[in-house]
């Protein structure tokens, strides 16, 4: 039983060692060299636009695979991204780069 008159027990044991910090590594990045050789290495279309969807718009891979021609408006330059996770999904500007990337793909598909 605790006694307020008594001094306080040892709470922590004797043989106890701290633990090291522990090291969280930080995020890293790519440059904008390595995404340029990343995609100057991608010759298939579908690879390309799927890895420039998934790039520019930060999505997770079954988010990207939810992608319709339904979800992409080629003459408005809309992309309506499905988000997972408890993410929000909306409506997002469709890059002319990649609005090109879908084009050249629907082309040969």
């Amino acid at each position: 039983m605790y006694d307020a008159t008594q001094p306080t027990t040892q709470i922590i044991p004797q043989n106890f060692t701290h633990f090291p910090a522990l090291r969280v590594a930080l995020p890293c990045y790519l440059t904008q060299e390595e995404v340029t050789r990343f995609f100057s290495v991608i010759s298939s279309p579908r690879d390309r636009v799927l890895f420039a969807l998934i790039y520019h718009y930060d999505l997770r891979v079954e988010e990207a695979t939810l992608l319709t021609l339904e979800s992409v408006d080629l003459k408005n330059l809309h992309i309506r991204i499905q988000r997972l996770k408890n993410g929000v999904s909306s409506q997002k500007p469709l890059w002319r780069h990649n609005a090109k990337l879908l084009r050249s793909y629907l082309r040969v598909r």
